[in-house]
């Protein structure tokens, strides 16, 4: 697939009208467009979704239409393979600081302090895991595997980043697709398939895409 060139370098939040990228005709039904150069792209009203294959040069800020590339799977899962270390160290190391807790306690004072602390310290745990990559995601627009990876999720309707209640239904969706035998693989493997864009089932649920950061619509930092 052949893509037009890249337009000159430059501030990218100045460029002139006849450096803009080309408009894409009005989207068929289906959701896919076609233009010389720009194949199996997304016309949404607003934003403008490439293939991953098109590069993040062709990226554009703008804040009525936004040009975004969406990620490829693999950086996808490289991302959740670093947050998947970071939680683990997160988890693991308040789990030994709940067993050395609660182990000093019950062996010197054999009361209820230690199963205080220590179901203090389990809700401290559970919401590391409940809102890690909610909020990353609500305030960020990716969490840190995400954003060392160079992609974030944004909302297909206006591509800025998903609210609070979109981001932790998007994350509260998986187990409930890990449920069904082979959901949960199912659910993540979608995004090899899912065209024109790349969405996990996750993704579809709330409404979101995956994309590289580079060309993110202005008020995103």
């Amino acid at each position: 697939m052949t893509f037009p060139p890249p337009p000159p370098p430059g501030d990218p939040n100045q460029q002139p009208p006849n450096q803009q990228f080309p408009q894409a005709p009005p989207y068929p039904q289906q959701g896919y467009y076609q233009q010389p150069g720009y194949q199996y792209g997304y016309q949404h009203n607003g934003p403008q979704f490439l293939p991953p294959e098109a590069g993040t040069q062709y990226a554009r800020f703008d804040p009525v239409q936004p040009v975004r590339v969406l990620a490829n799977p693999g950086r996808r899962l490289v991302a959740r393979l670093i947050d998947g270390l970071i939680l683990g160290v997160i988890i693991g190391g308040l789990a030994a600081a709940i067993a050395g807790i609660t182990n000093g306690f019950g062996t010197r004072r054999p009361d209820e302090a230690a199963n205080v602390i220590g179901i203090v310290l389990l809700v401290i745990v559970g919401l590391a895991w409940l809102l890690y990559e909610p909020l990353f995601n609500t305030f960020k627009g990716g969490t840190p595997g995400k954003l060392a990876m160079g992609i974030r999720v944004v909302r297909v309707a206006n591509a800025e980043y998903p609210g609070f209640g979109a981001a932790l239904g998007r994350f509260l969706i998986a187990p409930v697709f890990a449920i069904v035998p082979l959901g949960g693989l199912l659910n993540v493997l979608w995004c090899l398939w899912d065209r024109p864009l790349y969405q996990c089932l996750h993704d579809k649920v709330a409404s979101t895409v995956v994309v590289h950061k580079e060309g993110e619509a202005y008020g995103n930092v």
